[in-house]
């Protein structure tokens, strides 16, 4: 079992969902000589330094995969690529620095594709959108945690998200929402988050950037759903099961239009135009 779920009473109209995560909780769902990629818990650090935080990718690695460890490295493992703490989903880890290196590579010549599944407060009516534009810090310190849209945001970099509409209809008994893919067709820190907030859709969950309003829903619905690349001599081609499922999140997402279908077809028509 990879998760408990305890519930402590506050009063008598209120209740904090606790989290615990255990070290054989790691969920591998590809492995090759050269490459793991596993179906990350949400809520979960890649890696920590903080001495009190025990449960990590990285010690559930370490506890699955000790041969692997390299004390060489800052945090063990070759980490290909990253996910925020509150987003489940498709990560891939080298197993050697060779490999990391090709995977590095692919990433910078953009030969890797990344697609996400989320929930989206409102109801989109535009069945793919592009959003591009820079992604940069906010000027306020007080905001560093926050990735913003604007010209004067600093250290500002072009990022590009291209979404595709899945479903509109409900969550949690009434509020509007829309259920998405979405292309990181490049890769800046919060990007998907950030765009979506742009459009005026924030995900469904997700604290930061909802202004610390979206405190309701037991998780952020942001999940790392497809990764696939062509390396020399090595194809990765993996997709996981749809976590936000009518069924998957207890009836409190209820579809009212389907747009399009969460299947390769829907993929394929997200990324073929990828650039």
């Amino acid at each position: 079992m990879t998760t408990k779920l305890v519930q402590s009473s506050l009063s008598e109209d209120e209740t904090v969902t606790c989290i615990i995560r255990n070290l054989e909780g790691l969920k591998v769902v590809y492995e090759s000589d050269d490459y793991l990629v596993v179906n990350k818990d949400y809520d979960l650090l890649i890696n920590s330094d903080n001495p009190h935080i025990k449960v990590t990718l990285q010690t559930q690695l370490e506890n699955k995969y000790p041969e692997l460890a390299n004390p060489n490295l800052g945090h063990q493992f070759h980490f290909c690529h990253r996910l925020d703490y509150a987003t489940s989903g498709l990560l891939c880890v080298a197993k050697h620095k060779h490999a990391a290196a090709a995977m590095s590579a692919a990433m910078s010549n953009r030969r890797v594709t990344k697609v996400y599944v989320a929930l989206l407060r409102g109801s989109i009516s535009q069945e793919l959108i592009d959003v591009h534009g820079t992604i940069g810090e906010p000027p306020d310190p007080a905001l560093a945690a926050l990735r913003v849209c604007a010209d004067e945001g600093l250290r500002q970099r072009q990022a590009h998200t291209r979404l595709l509409l899945l479903q509109t209809g409900h969550y949690n008994a009434g509020a509007e929402a829309s259920k998405v893919l979405l292309l990181a067709a490049t890769g800046r820190r919060h990007q998907l988050r950030a765009h979506c907030s742009s459009l005026g859709y924030t995900i469904v969950g997700d604290y930061t950037y909802s202004n610390r309003q979206d405190t309701s829903p037991t998780r952020m619905m942001l999940h790392a759903y497809h990764f696939s690349v062509h390396l020399n001599g090595e194809s990765l081609d993996i997709t996981t099961e749809d976590p936000f499922s009518e069924s998957s999140l207890a009836s409190q997402w209820k579809p009212a239009v389907t747009w399009n279908e969460l299947n390769k077809e829907s993929l394929l028509k997200l990324i073929k135009k990828k650039s």
